[in-house]
């Protein structure tokens, strides 16, 4: 769904959106051939919940000083030390 309040929010249409959402799924996964499809979509729904719950909501993502996170090099292999971070700047900058 498009938006993390879509998930949370208690307002009568964005649940009844909800509710569509989770017919979707479910009737996606039965024409799929999927067994137990309506469990199916609940627990998708309940994971796509949580990740909305830790997520920012629009105001948030659209705040410079959140999403503007510039560090040195060192500190980003010392937060991702298994991503090839030479590498990737390499091909990244400047072209």
């Amino acid at each position: 769904m498009p938006d993390r309040d879509y998930y949370l929010s208690n307002d009568p249409a964005i649940v009844k959106t909800r509710e569509a959402y989770r017919k979707y799924l479910a009737d996606m996964m039965s024409l799929a051939g999927m067994s137990d499809a309506q469990a199916r979509a609940d627990r998708v729904l309940a994971v796509e919940t949580e990740i909305a719950k830790v997520s920012w909501d629009r105001a948030d993502r659209r705040d410079e000083d959140k999403v503007y996170n510039p560090m040195p090099v060192s500190a980003l292999k010392t937060l991702a030390p298994d991503f090839a971070w030479d590498a990737f700047l390499s091909e990244a900058i400047f072209r």
